[in-house]
């Protein structure tokens, strides 16, 4: 039950961390902070397209 709730507070926790550090990022790396969004997109894409095969595998896998 840890691990499901640890891996449910994943996304969560991801976007809280990186938002506020937006604006160091992106003077670090000298780019706009609207084009730096972008790594956000891709993370919640990623995310959820993981999903789609965590799920059936999770349940493919769990139930014996």
């Amino acid at each position: 039950m840890t691990l499901l709730a640890s891996l449910a507070a994943l996304g969560v926790l991801a976007t809280n961390i990186m938002l506020p550090a937006f604006p160091p990022i992106a003077r670090d790396l000298s780019v706009d902070t609207r084009d730096l969004a972008i790594t956000l997109s891709v993370f919640f894409v990623v995310f959820a397209v993981g999903q789609l095969f965590v799920g059936p595998l999770a349940d493919a896998l769990g139930r014996r």
